[in-house]
């Protein structure tokens, strides 16, 4: 396998470009970080990576993967399990772009029972081995679907999109490194015990049941719809006064003008959950479309073992 030490470099470099780079859009960041340093994975990959308890966590957690494939639900959780450690996550509250804070991670040695717990959507070095990466992902058709939907994107846009996710999942997933942690969305929603329980493995925390169940309970589906609904709720009583958020929140602005509340606490945003069901993008998407689609993906959702 070709040594890929100068995408390392490279991706890293781009981390420290200047501040005009920086863009809330989320598909802006996607789209402009991965698609010059990509280079294809592997065909095949082992994504059942056992990973035995360690001493103690890592002082480097970083949540990445794909968007709309379940990374803000495990960040949360990755958050929960610290503190049920008596660890500390850094930052307190969640920026919408995590650049900065991912620069000051990568410089800055915290003190005490603190950690940085990071969730990104942008390139972070896989060759630091002091820092976890747990890599989320999705069927990217229905991730490609959701993205469309959250971001009120044409499906041309989402189709470039839906490339990038591809790109990003290859990254972090094309060889077995016992840093990066893969997490299907199809477990965190069929099977979110599970994947706490892995989660808690990997970072080397000790959790008993009773903990576990309380957090899986805490961030269930309908716990997690009963809050976005809350930030939907004001979202429209934003919109219909036309005031501004609450502290907590702020707004992000959609690509056809209309805007989303997201909250600093957690990471989720109004109308954060689009999905009725996996799979509903053949609901959807007309025939071209899902050609189209299907044409570009084929590959890569068999080398992840999804159904064609």
């Amino acid at each position: 396998m070709a040594d890929k030490g100068w995408q390392h470099t490279l991706i890293y470099a781009i981390l420290h470009l200047p501040r005009w780079y920086c863009c809330l859009d989320l598909n802006a960041y996607i789209l402009s970080f991965w698609r010059p340093f990509y280079t294809r994975a592997p065909s095949v990959i082992d994504m059942n990576i056992h990973h035995h308890n360690r001493q103690e966590p890592k002082p480097l957690i970083f949540v990445a993967g794909m968007s709309r494939s379940g990374s803000m639900w495990t960040y949360n959780i990755i958050r929960k399990l610290l503190e049920s450690a008596g660890i500390t996550p850094v930052p307190d509250t969640v920026p919408p772009d995590a650049r900065q804070v991912t620069e000051e991670a990568f410089r800055t040695k915290l003190s005490g029972n603190r950690i940085y717990c990071i969730k990104t959507h942008n390139p972070v070095r896989l060759d630091r081995e002091e820092a976890l990466i747990i890599c989320t992902h999705r069927d990217v058709r229905d991730a490609m679907l959701s993205f469309m939907r959250f971001m009120h994107c044409s499906f041309e846009h989402s189709l470039q999109v839906a490339e990038s996710m591809m790109q990003v999942t290859d990254y972090y997933l094309g060889e077995p490194r016992s840093n990066v942690l893969p997490v299907g969305y199809g477990d965190v929603v069929s099977h979110p015990h599970g994947v706490i329980v892995r989660l808690a493995d990997f970072l080397g925390i000790s959790v008993d049941a009773d903990k576990v169940a309380a957090i899986e309970s805490n961030f269930s589906r309908e716990r997690v719809k009963q809050y976005l609904n809350e930030l939907d709720a004001q979202h429209v009583k934003s919109s219909s006064r036309n005031s501004p958020a609450p502290a907590s929140t702020t707004t992000i602005r959609n690509l056809d003008g209309s805007f989303r509340i997201y909250d600093y606490k957690t990471g989720f945003q109004s109308r954060h959950i689009t999905s009725r069901k996996e799979g509903e993008w053949r609901d959807v998407l007309s025939a071209e479309q899902q050609q189209q689609v299907n044409q570009l993906t084929t590959v890569w959702l068999k080398r992840y073992g999804y159904a064609p």
